[in-house]
């Protein structure tokens, strides 16, 4: 690598940046997932993510609400977990699905949702590291494949003693992967260590984003589970919080799920952020099918309010001119 300094810095005017005017990156999950990247989720002592996983890749295949990052375009979607996860995918997915009201959301997730219950590379510890099986995965991904799923990351990608050239190696074949368009979840278990290879190998060039999942006493235990989700802003225009609680409950045979702030600081004002959360539920339960009178008595407020907030939601999914200032509305 040279160390050669160039003879002259190449700087931007501000007069240049504006009429550039880049366009905004897309995103398979809005503000979560954005397209042809890698986001590495780390899962901390405790932790049970399993739910966020199989509801994030339905999510995303069959275009759902996925709160509260949003609503995705439906997207072909491969996910992989291990053996003994299967008898809880199967539970989860059959929930989602039954949970879901709209028949084309369910026809799109049946069609695009494509996951694998099995040791990829057999049992071998970091079987993503080979060529050959990195060339089988690629054989084997869907037609139009959008989005990646690895649950159980660090044992694909490697065992503990791996030497960093393995790291190197899956570098490299997620780099193709997005080059492809295609996107790559990756959980894993957080190192107990102060060092984590993985983190110092694969994130470390900031092209990577990167999500934690922390144990929180205050989440659903016996009949569910949660966690705290700490995230970082991708603009200073991103309005969702970069902490909060998702939890999930199983009662009779239904899974219910939702989110709680959990950093009320971290937006302007709680008004704000009461606001916010309000009106992503509202987008929720109006995608579940819900009538807007049912909506007011589901979060004990005026029907007026949910009006209100049917109409914002409405108008900021439309596209506005590049003259449109922000409103700061306070109800």
């Amino acid at each position: 690598m040279s160390n050669e300094q160039p003879n002259q810095l190449q700087m931007l005017t501000l007069d240049d940046s504006f009429e550039q005017s880049p366009g905004a990156r897309n995103f398979i999950l809005p503000g979560f997932i954005p397209e042809g990247a890698n986001i590495f989720v780390r899962i901390g002592e405790g932790v049970d993510a399993l739910e966020f996983a199989t509801q994030m890749a339905y999510c995303c295949s069959g275009g759902l609400s996925f709160q509260p990052f949003g609503k995705p375009a439906p997207a072909v979607t491969a996910a992989f977990f291990r053996p003994h996860h299967g008898r809880r995918v199967h539970e989860h997915f059959q929930m989602l699905a039954e949970k879901q009201q709209n028949e084309a959301c369910r026809e799109n997730a049946r069609n695009n949702l494509h996951y694998y219950v099995k040791e990829l590379g057999g049992n071998q510890i970091g079987y993503l590291n080979w060529a050959s099986t990195q060339d089988l995965l690629d054989k084997s991904l869907p037609i139009g494949c959008k989005l990646i799923i690895h649950f159980d990351a660090r044992r694909v990608i490697a065992k503990s003693n791996a030497d960093p050239m393995d790291y190197r190696s899956l570098a490299n074949h997620l780099k193709r992967l997005n080059k492809d368009g295609i996107s790559v979840v990756s959980f894993y278990q957080g190192s107990k260590r102060g060092y984590d290879p993985l983190e110092d190998e694969l994130l470390s060039d900031g092209s990577n984003y990167f999500m934690e999942l922390t144990y929180d006493p205050g989440a659903p235990r016996e009949f569910g589970g949660g966690f705290n989700v700490h995230r970082r802003k991708m603009s200073e225009f991103d309005m969702i919080p970069t902490c909060y609680q998702h939890w999930y409950r199983v009662v009779d045979r239904q899974i219910e799920f939702g989110w709680e702030i959990r950093d009320r600081d971290d937006k302007a004002t709680g008004k704000q952020l009461e606001i916010h959360e309000r009106r992503m539920r509202v987008q929720q339960l109006l995608a579940d099918g819900m009538q807007q009178k049912e909506i007011a008595s589901v979060l004990k407020v005026d029907p007026a309010t949910v009006t209100r907030d049917v109409s914002k939601i409405k108008a900021d999914s439309k596209p506005k001119p590049a003259a449109d200032v922000f409103d700061d509305d306070f109800e």
